[in-house]
């Protein structure tokens, strides 16, 4: 980049996570903040915006998870403290507001974007949004869906604005570090920021597969058991070269494997 005359020019946000995880320490993956948390959090906001802060961003998306798989610091904060930490940043002229949600081939977690419409209200900006995502399979009026949802925003004196793709969104993993799954219980407990032998020893057992299974279908937001859009781009095995560019559906499907 440099030798192209180019350079990174980067803003930074506040996370909210962070501050949760300052002030309240291990407890961030617990609980919701004191008053007096909250206070604190508040205070290192404003700090943080004086010093030149781009804005402030709060993830809410059930899909990423926290330390060894806990739910992230962010989703466990009550209304209150979310709500005073958007009133400091009404205090500044400009700053940036960001949050992320939870999505479906139905739209948005309406709770949260309430939630987000209370908070541009009280900031006095916009709530940015980087989520409607497309995903094979959705239906073709997704957008519209979500759009209906953020546009209600007005109607509690909030303004959103959501990032559409104009594509579908297309998510490489492996087992090892199985982002699309973390939102299911049993990855959460026995698989996520655990040592290769536990990662093994989950994936091995008959009762983890079957909490797999079923998890699919009662937790599951990016992924509920879409396995033929599921689909092999890399083999360590040279016999397994075959595979590559079959979807787990076929696979399961192959006389040579089983669903198991």
């Amino acid at each position: 980049m440099l030798a192209n005359g180019l350079a990174l020019n980067p803003i930074f946000l506040v996370p909210h996570m962070a501050l949760r995880l300052y002030v309240l320490g291990e407890e961030a993956l617990e609980r919701p903040a004191t008053p007096a948390e909250s206070e604190r959090m508040c205070g290192l906001l404003r700090d943080a915006m004086r010093a030149g802060a781009a804005g402030f961003s709060i993830n809410r998306f059930a899909g990423h998870q926290g330390y060894q798989g806990r739910t992230n610091a962010s989703m466990l904060a009550n209304r209150e403290e979310i709500l005073a930490l958007a009133r400091v940043m009404r205090e500044f002229p400009g700053g940036i507001l960001e949050a992320n949600t939870s999505f479906t081939a139905k739209g948005f977690v309406q709770e949260d974007i309430d939630l987000f419409a209370e908070i541009s209200a009280l900031a006095g900006r916009a709530v940015i949004i980087p989520g409607g995502l497309w995903f094979p399979g959705y239906p073709d009026d997704w957008a519209d869906r979500q759009t209906e949802q953020v546009n209600g925003a007005a109607k509690k004196g909030g303004r959103i604005i959501s990032q559409i793709s104009t594509r579908p969104f297309l998510i490489y993993q492996d087992f090892r570090q199985p982002m699309v799954w973390a939102e299911l219980p049993c990855f959460a407990e026995r698989v996520i920021n655990q040592p290769v032998e536990k990662q093994l020893a989950a994936y091995r057992d008959p009762a983890f597969r079957q909490r797999f299974r079923d998890e699919q279908k009662t937790h599951g937001v990016l992924f509920q058991g879409q396995w033929d859009l599921v689909t092999i781009s890399g083999v360590d095995k040279p016999e397994n070269q075959k595979l590559m560019g079959m979807n787990i559906a076929e696979l399961a499907r192959s006389e040579e494997h089983t669903s198991e």
